[in-house]
C-alpha cells in the first residue's frame, strides 16, 4: 500500500475504504480496513483487505450477473467520482466529470431518470447511494431497448389475453341479445297492436323477472282494452231502454247469417217514443 493510504486508517481509527490506487505491481485496487480495539477500547491497529478492481471480485459476482440483455449494465462510483466497477474493465479507475446521474446519486438521493451517458446515448437509469461506503450505484439500460422490451411485454400480454377477451365479448353480446329479446318482442307487439299483430304476447318467453313483469302488465292492459272495446261495441248495438238490438245490431246479425249461408227471416219493428 502507498504510505498515505496506509496511514489514513491509522489516523481515522474507523472503517475506511480508500480511493482506487495502483499497487506496486500495477494492479488497480482499493483497500478496506476496520479498526481493532481491546477490551479497554484502546486502539490496537486495523485489519484490512484489498479488492482488485480489474479482476474477478465480489462486485463482479454481485452486480455483473443481474442483467438479461447486453445494453443493460451497472457501474459503481466512489465519493470522489472514480469508477470502481464497470462491465467495461478499461473504464475502471476513470473519474466521471459531468454526469447528471452521478451528481444525483452522490448527493445521497435514490431514484430514476432518463439521461445521456458519456457516449451521448439516452439511458433509463435507476440509482441508489450506499450510505456506509459513500458509493453511488447506477443501473442503466438504453432507452430504446428498454422501451422495446416494454412494448414487447405489452404485445405478449395482449396476444395471450386476446382469445379470452374475444370470448368474453362474444358472451356479453349473446347475453345482451338474450336479455333484449323478450323486450324487443314486447315492444313490437305493442307497436303492432290494432294492426293485426302477428305476435302473441302470451307466447313471448320472458325468462327473467323484469321482462316477465312487463309481459304480464302488457297482457293485463291489453285484455282490459279489449273488454272495454267489446262493451262499447255491444252498447252501440243495443237500445239502452229495452236492451234489444237496434238497427246497427240487426245489420250485423244479418251479415253474420249471410256469411254462414244460414236461412233466416226478419221481423223488424221500429217503435219510437218509448219513453212517452
Amino acid at each position: 500500500m502507498q504510505d498515505e493510504t496506509a496511514l489514513e486508517p491509522l489516523t481515522r481509527q474507523q472503517i475506511f475504504i480508500s480511493e482506487p490506487f495502483l499497487s506496486p505491481v500495477g494492479n488497480l485496487i482499493l483497500s478496506v480496513t476496520a479498526p481493532v480495539f481491546d477490551d479497554n477500547k484502546r486502539y490496537l491497529g486495523f485489519v484490512g483487505g484489498a479488492i482488485y478492481l480489474q479482476e474477478d471480485n465480489i462486485l463482479n459476482q454481485i452486480l455483473d450477473k443481474r442483467h438479461h440483455n447486453e445494453s443493460a449494465y451497472t457501474y459503481v462510483v466512489d465519493k470522489n467520482r472514480h469508477i470502481i466497477f464497470h462491465k467495461n474493465v478499461e473504464r475502471i479507475g476513470e473519474k466521471v466529470s459531468e454526469n447528471r446521474i452521478v451528481d444525483t446519486v452522490l448527493s445521497g438521493v435514490s431514484g430514476s431518470m432518463i439521461a445521456k451517458n458519456s457516449l451521448g446515448l439516452e439511458m433509463i437509469a435507476g440509482y441508489a447511494p450506499a450510505q456506509l461506503t459513500n458509493w453511488g450505484i447506477v443501473s442503466q439500460s438504453h432507452k430504446s431497448v428498454a422501451l422495446e422490451k416494454v412494448y414487447g411485454t405489452i404485445t405478449d400480454v395482449v396476444l395471450s389475453t386476446l382469445p379470452l377477451m374475444v370470448l368474453t365479448l362474444l358472451i356479453i353480446i349473446l347475453l345482451a341479445m338474450k336479455i333484449a329479446e323478450p323486450l324487443a318482442s314486447l315492444a313490437q307487439a305493442l307497436k303492432e297492436e290494432g294492426l293485426d299483430s302477428k305476435i302473441d304476447p302470451r307466447k313471448i318467453t320472458a325468462w327473467y323477472f323484469e321482462a316477465d313483469y312487463l309481459k304480464k302488465a302488457f297482457i293485463s292492459s291489453h285484455e282490459r282494452i279489449e273488454q272495454t272495446i267489446l262493451k262499447l261495441d255491444q252498447d252501440s248495438q243495443n237500445v239502452q231502454l229495452t236492451q234489444l238490438l237496434n238497427r246497427r245490431g240487426m245489420e250485423k246479425a244479418l251479415a253474420t247469417f249471410k256469411a254462414c249461408s244460414q236461412p233466416f227471416a226478419v221481423l223488424a219493428l221500429d217503435i219510437d217514443h218509448l219513453s212517452g
